[in-house]
């Protein structure tokens, strides 16, 4: 069974947008499933998972933000900050991971990411939906 799996509920109705979403849940389902393995090969495969995971949300927000731009979003900015902050926040989380901090893990560095994407699809990215419908 999937750690986080993108199922219908989680459309906001604009194909590019909704397939980029699915190839972050699944790799945030990807980076969860690499834990618990073997430990050198696991540390690997966690670290090119969170890298290509860091990778690919910068570009998929830039493609979200350059959408909402174009099609007249009045909450741009408050969406860009939101952005800025996930980064922010998963980009320390990695490098606490990475430097062995106590009270920081893998697994929850892995819920905090599932449990944002998911608030975050659900919540704030439905208000866009009527923008990019028009």
């Amino acid at each position: 069974m999937a750690y986080i799996a993108w199922n219908e509920r989680f459309s906001v109705g604009n194909p590019l947008i909704d397939q980029q979403h699915q190839e972050l849940f699944s790799l945030i389902d990807q980076a969860y499933g690499a834990i618990g393995g073997d430990p050198l090969n696991e540390y690997e495969s966690l670290w090119n998972i969170l890298s290509a995971l860091l990778e690919y949300t910068r570009f998929h927000f830039a493609e979200e933000e350059g959408m909402l731009e174009q099609a007249g979003y009045p909450r741009l900015a408050e969406h860009k900050l939101l952005h800025k902050d996930l980064l922010k926040k998963t980009e320390a989380l990695i490098g606490a991971l990475e430097n062995g901090e106590a009270g920081v893990d893998a697994e929850s560095l892995c819920q905090f990411l599932k449990d944002w994407i998911e608030h975050h699809v659900l919540t704030v990215d439905r208000d866009y939906m009527p923008y990019l419908a028009q």
